[in-house]
């Protein structure tokens, strides 16, 4: 989508409905100005190396303005019309999104849930082990479709990922219908951020590496690896956890006897986080994310003791 000469989207942000959660929508002036700052220090932002109008952002009115006037800086830079966040938890909060955003159109994109298993226990964050990762997978796609039954279906658009794969440009002239944008071929050559090429974990000792590999991001062979690439334990595993999302999203289950109980649950969803922790700390280049994580673990807490009154 980024190829489109009128759409761009920046790095994932995740922070617009998790600060809305801990702030509210901020209006005053010093309070408005305290937020922007904030905003403009969170690594994800950084990384999006712009040039921030800050009377601009600190005259916003809402925190919608406020967030649209972040994104129209990397407009800016872009040479684009119009923006989009392709945080993936956003799914988790299409709601929200949706009351500060009214107009905005919500595009979810579902993928066979093995095949997510597999990359994402390779990829440089999310869960690292199959239980966690099928579960996890299960949760994103089921929170997608619930928030998405919530919008108008002019506002609300689900897309199979192997069918992206298998028929892109029919795919993505029905994205513009329902973005009401003009499809274009150059849409058809992935035109990735930089960042993603250097996006890797070099670990300060041994060899536990999380990465993406320089892999292009969009390959027409990059579905259905699961079937040769997993063992038939993993594909019970998966579908001991998820079987019943996989059936109800239409895709081929193998019914391998295979049950999970909730003790193992609970143990493999410990192993993930403190393995997930261990490779972050092992991560030569962590010190500029401390500053972001903890005042996003310090809105978390705000946003969890904020009244209804205040929200």
């Amino acid at each position: 989508m980024r190829s489109h000469s009128r759409l761009s989207f920046p790095a994932e942000t995740h922070f617009i409905p998790q600060l809305f959660a801990a702030y509210g929508d901020v209006q005053s002036g010093p309070d408005m100005q305290k937020l922007a700052d904030r905003l403009l220090r969170l690594r994800w932002v950084v990384r999006w190396e712009c040039t921030f109008d800050l009377e601009r952002l600190y005259a916003a009115t809402s925190y919608a303005s406020l967030i649209d006037e972040l994104f129209t800086a990397w407009l800016r830079k872009e040479g684009k019309k119009r923006w989009g966040d392709k945080t993936p938890h956003n799914v988790f909060h299409i709601p929200v999104l949706h009351m500060l955003f009214p107009d905005a159109r919500f595009i979810h994109i579902y993928r066979d849930g093995r095949d997510v298993v597999r990359s994402w226990v390779r990829a440089p964050f999310g869960p690292t082990n199959i239980v966690e990762a099928a579960a996890e997978w299960q949760r994103f796609v089921r929170a997608g479709q619930q928030g998405g039954a919530t919008l108008p279906p002019t506002q609300y658009l689900e897309i199979r990922y192997e069918t992206l794969l298998a028929d892109p440009e029919a795919t993505l002239r029905s994205v513009c219908r329902f973005i009401d944008e003009s499809f274009e071929p150059a849409m058809l050559t992935p035109n990735p951020l930089l960042f993603h090429q250097r996006l890797q974990r070099v670990p300060v000792f041994g060899g536990m590496v999380r990465g993406l590999g320089g892999e292009p991001l969009l390959v027409q062979t990059n579905s259905y690896k699961w079937k040769t690439a997993m063992t038939p334990e993993e594909r019970g595993v998966v579908e001991a956890v998820a079987g019943a999302m996989l059936q109800t999203l239409g895709y081929e289950t193998e019914g391998y006897p295979r049950t999970i109980s909730s003790i193992e649950r609970r143990f493999w969803r410990l192993h993930s986080r403190v393995k997930e922790t261990l490779v972050k700390l092992n991560t030569r280049d962590k010190l500029p994310w401390i500053g972001t994580v903890l005042f996003m673990n310090r809105a978390a807490l705000r946003a969890k003791f904020r009244t209804p009154k205040q929200s």
